[in-house]
């Protein structure tokens, strides 16, 4: 399966959300820590069923914003495709020298 888009910015947003909601998470877990007397609460562990779920929850999230991108580079693709099979696609050497560098950096 091709995917046309900005695939890192979706990225990005799944794992800013994730990341805010272990923030979240992590915060209720330290207050939840201990009781207002100071002895420790009791204690939850999850079942490697539940974090299968989880799991199954991520690659939904990830499905659903991908199912969001719109194909409108196909225009500009086909016109590409044709300029190089015609031998009229000219690259600006500079701007690939620059963005090369940009990705090491």
């Amino acid at each position: 399966m091709k995917v046309f888009g900005n695939i890192s910015n979706i990225y990005k947003a799944y794992k800013t959300d994730k990341i805010e909601n272990a923030k979240v998470k992590n915060e209720q877990k330290d207050s939840d820590k201990f009781s207002k007397t100071g002895a420790i609460k009791d204690k939850v562990t999850i079942s490697q069923n539940a974090k299968i779920d989880n799991n199954k929850v991520e690659i939904e999230f990830i499905k659903q914003k991908l199912s969001q991108i719109n194909d409108t580079n196909s225009d500009k693709i086909s016109s590409l495709k044709q300029s190089i099979a015609n031998g009229t696609y000219k690259m600006n050497l500079d701007k690939v020298a620059d963005s090369l560098i940009d990705s090491i950096f």
